[in-house]
Protein backbone atom coordinates (compact mmCIF):
# COMPACT_ATOMS: atom_id res chain seq x y z
CA UNK A 1 0.00 0.00 0.00
CA UNK A 2 1.62 3.22 -0.92
CA UNK A 3 2.14 6.01 1.90
CA UNK A 4 -0.16 9.34 1.09
CA UNK A 5 1.69 12.60 0.70
CA UNK A 6 -1.10 14.21 1.93
CA UNK A 7 -4.87 13.89 3.76
CA UNK A 8 -5.98 15.08 -0.31
CA UNK A 9 -4.27 12.18 -1.64
CA UNK A 10 -5.65 9.66 0.92
CA UNK A 11 -9.39 10.94 0.46
CA UNK A 12 -9.08 9.60 -3.13
CA UNK A 13 -7.63 6.72 -1.75
CA UNK A 14 -10.49 6.23 0.07
CA UNK A 15 -12.95 7.02 -2.38
CA UNK A 16 -11.27 4.46 -4.95
CA UNK A 17 -11.06 1.64 -2.22
CA UNK A 18 -13.57 2.47 0.63
CA UNK A 19 -13.94 -0.79 1.58
CA UNK A 20 -10.34 -1.48 2.33
CA UNK A 21 -10.39 1.61 4.55
CA UNK A 22 -13.58 2.37 6.18
CA UNK A 23 -16.13 -1.02 5.41
CA UNK A 24 -18.88 0.98 3.45
CA UNK A 25 -19.12 3.93 1.43
CA UNK A 26 -20.32 6.03 4.79
CA UNK A 27 -19.96 9.64 5.09
CA UNK A 28 -19.91 9.08 9.20
CA UNK A 29 -17.14 6.60 8.85
CA UNK A 30 -15.02 8.52 6.37
CA UNK A 31 -15.41 11.38 8.82
CA UNK A 32 -14.44 9.58 11.67
CA UNK A 33 -11.31 7.89 9.94
CA UNK A 34 -10.44 11.24 9.38
CA UNK A 35 -10.74 12.40 12.52
CA UNK A 36 -8.60 9.37 13.54
CA UNK A 37 -5.91 9.94 11.13
CA UNK A 38 -5.68 13.31 12.17
CA UNK A 39 -5.15 12.46 15.71
CA UNK A 40 -2.93 9.80 15.01
CA UNK A 41 -0.24 11.79 12.92
CA UNK A 42 -0.77 14.99 15.46
CA UNK A 43 -0.19 12.68 18.49
CA UNK A 44 2.77 11.46 16.44
CA UNK A 45 3.92 15.18 15.74
CA UNK A 46 4.01 14.11 11.99
CA UNK A 47 3.32 16.28 9.55
CA UNK A 48 0.15 15.66 7.06
CA UNK A 49 0.18 18.79 5.23
CA UNK A 50 -3.83 19.49 5.59
CA UNK A 51 -3.66 22.94 4.75
CA UNK A 52 -5.91 22.27 1.47
CA UNK A 53 -8.06 20.17 3.54
CA UNK A 54 -8.61 22.77 5.88
CA UNK A 55 -9.47 25.15 3.11
CA UNK A 56 -11.95 22.87 2.02
CA UNK A 57 -13.82 22.59 5.25
CA UNK A 58 -14.17 26.34 4.91
CA UNK A 59 -15.29 26.59 1.55
CA UNK A 60 -17.92 23.95 2.55
CA UNK A 61 -19.72 25.51 5.44
CA UNK A 62 -19.44 28.78 3.22
CA UNK A 63 -21.16 27.21 0.64
CA UNK A 64 -23.68 25.12 3.00
CA UNK A 65 -24.27 27.88 5.19
CA UNK A 66 -22.79 25.50 8.18
CA UNK A 67 -21.55 28.00 11.06
CA UNK A 68 -18.94 25.77 11.82
CA UNK A 69 -16.95 23.61 9.26
CA UNK A 70 -16.34 20.48 11.82
CA UNK A 71 -20.25 19.56 10.81
CA UNK A 72 -20.03 19.52 7.05
CA UNK A 73 -21.02 15.78 7.68
CA UNK A 74 -23.88 15.90 9.62
CA UNK A 75 -25.08 18.41 7.01
CA UNK A 76 -23.96 16.58 4.34
CA UNK A 77 -26.37 13.92 5.93
CA UNK A 78 -29.24 15.79 6.86
CA UNK A 79 -29.07 17.30 2.89
CA UNK A 80 -29.12 13.56 1.57
CA UNK A 81 -30.54 11.34 3.95
CA UNK A 82 -28.79 8.62 3.21
CA UNK A 83 -24.88 7.58 4.07
CA UNK A 84 -23.56 6.13 0.45
CA UNK A 85 -25.31 9.59 -1.18
CA UNK A 86 -23.52 11.79 1.24
CA UNK A 87 -20.21 10.26 0.63
CA UNK A 88 -20.26 10.25 -2.98
CA UNK A 89 -21.44 14.20 -2.30
CA UNK A 90 -18.12 14.70 -0.32
CA UNK A 91 -16.12 14.24 -2.75
CA UNK A 92 -17.93 15.75 -5.73
CA UNK A 93 -17.63 18.61 -3.85
CA UNK A 94 -13.95 18.07 -3.04
CA UNK A 95 -12.98 17.77 -6.46
CA UNK A 96 -15.24 21.03 -7.68
CA UNK A 97 -12.95 22.72 -5.09
CA UNK A 98 -9.96 21.49 -6.25
CA UNK A 99 -11.14 22.47 -9.87
CA UNK A 100 -12.09 25.87 -8.70
CA UNK A 101 -8.50 26.41 -6.60
CA UNK A 102 -6.83 24.60 -9.69
CA UNK A 103 -5.21 22.10 -7.71
CA UNK A 104 -4.54 18.77 -9.01
CA UNK A 105 -6.99 16.16 -8.05
CA UNK A 106 -4.67 12.80 -7.09
CA UNK A 107 -4.21 10.05 -9.50
CA UNK A 108 -4.72 6.35 -7.22
CA UNK A 109 -3.66 3.55 -8.71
Amino acid sequence: MKKPKDIIELLFMIKKRGGLYIGTKSITRLKSFIDGYKFVMNLENKEYNADVYYQFNDWMAQKYNVKESILWDMYLLKLTDDEGKSFDLFFEELEMFLKEHNIDIPEID
